[in-house]
């Protein structure tokens, strides 16, 4: 015993010294400072969640949405990230602006209520304002104006255009009342909503079906039943392809192929 304590003093000058080292070596080049921190949000496709950011801002997201965001809000303005859809009610703060960034717009609010629908594989992103007021800019910095209550912004990927008209807003919030509304919509937009809503994925091989319009609204209806009522309104017929088996307890994405009646 008496030898091992010998030996244990012995190394414990080398090691807290190679600890002093480290310590050092990582303050000097950062790994210490005062770095932001940042969490990350992910929702599933086929699920929808709420939670409370650090400021007290209330963010709703719906699948397959991320939300990346700071554990602190302690810069000059409250930034957070969104690949997908959210609805949020922020918390006014003058003087810590709540900037929300997409892959081509940013979003400046001070205290408002507001949803954004920007998933990355969309054509456009959408922002509807409820109450209060946001500006809108593209990531170059052009195309800036402030939005009004019952506005809804455009911004298109394609044209790198942003515009901003009054419209309707209650297909673009029902999603967070667990409603699915259609008015109007073009069926591609139809099938990817279906997509994220219900976990599945559509095969559809005769593109005139993408051209069929569709409106009617959704409350807790299964996919069974959305399709059912789909096919009465479209002349169109669904079937559900076997599941491809990935392992023991596994089995792939349900695949539902879409025909012209």
């Amino acid at each position: 015993i008496k030898k091992m304590e010998r030996v244990a003093a012995i190394l414990f000058i080398p090691l807290l010294l190679s600890a002093l080292w480290l310590f050092y070596n990582s303050y000097r080049y950062g790994t210490f400072k005062n770095e932001t921190v940042y969490n990350t949000i992910e929702i599933p496709s086929g699920t929808r969640s709420s939670f409370t950011l650090p400021d007290g801002t209330f963010v709703y997201l719906n699948a397959g949405s991320t939300l990346k965001y700071p554990a602190v809000f302690d810069g000059n303005n409250r930034h957070v990230e969104l690949n997908g859809e959210a609805w949020f009610e922020v918390v006014k703060d003058k003087q810590h602006p709540f900037i929300v960034s997409t892959s081509d717009i940013n979003i400046k609010v001070l205290g408002t209520s507001f949803n954004c629908s920007a998933y990355a594989y969309d054509t456009k992103i959408e922002t509807a304002l409820v109450e209060g007021k946001v500006e809108i800019s593209g990531k170059n910095g052009k195309n800036s104006f402030l939005m009004e209550p019952g506005e809804l912004a455009v911004f298109s990927k394609q044209e790198k255009t942003l515009a901003k008209s009054q419209a309707s807003l209650d297909k673009y919030i029902a999603w967070k009342s667990g409603k699915l509304m259609f008015r109007d919509d073009p069926m591609n937009e139809v099938i990817e909503k279906l997509d994220r809503w219900y976990n599945v994925e559509f095969q559809v091989d005769d593109l005139e079906i993408l051209n069929y319009t569709y409106s009617a609204t959704f409350s807790g209806e299964s996919l069974d039943q959305v399709l059912k009522m789909l096919s009465l309104s479209a002349p169109i017929h669904f079937q559900f392809l076997p599941r491809e088996r990935l392992n023991d307890k596994e089995y792939g994405i349900q695949i539902i192929k879409l025909t012209k009646k």
